[in-house]
């Protein structure tokens, strides 16, 4: 004999629900998590998957952090081999195809091209600048072990995949929000850069 009992809360099984509904034999997951208070919902958070673009945010927030502490500025040029906005050369891997257009540019507007229209070659430029094992020991520092930087993003390789939880990825968010990586001014800098929404919802366009 089996008894099987389902401990989820509320709000848990109301997204179970909808997610179940279109995963089909997928494995699936999410979390909730409150600033300061911990999981409100949440559903395979320690299932390891494949972040693929969200991991950007590990770069715009490293990048904002060395900002906070006077290592680098918002303001500074750096060189920047693809500034090309089109759909192609945004998405193209840059292993593979990594120069249009090269050029300075300020590192805002890398951070920006990078969260707000997901630019590969932009994000591989920030990677190159501060470097993927510093960017992975600044994970290790804030207690993320799971999210991990194995490979180039938007590259399909042989090498091992990127990592993350949902888990440690609403922890990694609940600490740019409570202060952890930088203060309140450097948070809503770093939203600033994120931002890229009207009055109607998501633009989807890369836009200074």
């Amino acid at each position: 004999a089996v008894a099987l009992v389902d401990t989820a809360n509320d709000q848990t099984r109301r997204m179970r629900d909808f997610m179940a509904a279109e995963a089909g034999d997928a494995h699936y997951g999410f979390a909730l998590r409150r600033v300061g208070v911990g999981l409100e919902a949440a559903l395979n958070e320690n299932f390891l998957y494949e972040p693929a673009s969200s991991m950007k945010i590990v770069h715009a927030a490293f990048a904002v952090r060395a900002c906070s502490l006077g290592i680098d500025n918002l303001d500074a040029d750096n060189f920047v081999p693809n500034r090309c906005n089109d759909y192609y050369n945004t998405n193209v891997c840059p292993d593979d195809s990594y120069n249009c257009d090269p050029g300075d540019e300020p590192l805002s507007t890398t951070i920006a091209g990078m969260m707000r229209s997901s630019h590969n070659g932009r994000t591989h430029t920030i990677e190159e600048m501060y470097g993927r094992t510093t960017l992975n020991d600044f994970l290790e520092l804030a207690q993320l072990p799971e999210i991990h930087i194995n490979h180039t993003l938007g590259c399909l390789c042989d090498e091992p995949f990127n990592t993350a939880t949902a888990g440690t990825m609403t922890r990694f968010y609940e600490q740019i929000a409570d202060g952890t990586h930088f203060d309140a001014t450097w948070r809503e800098r770093l939203h600033d850069l994120m931002a890229n929404l009207d009055e109607s919802g998501y633009v989807g366009s890369f836009a200074m």
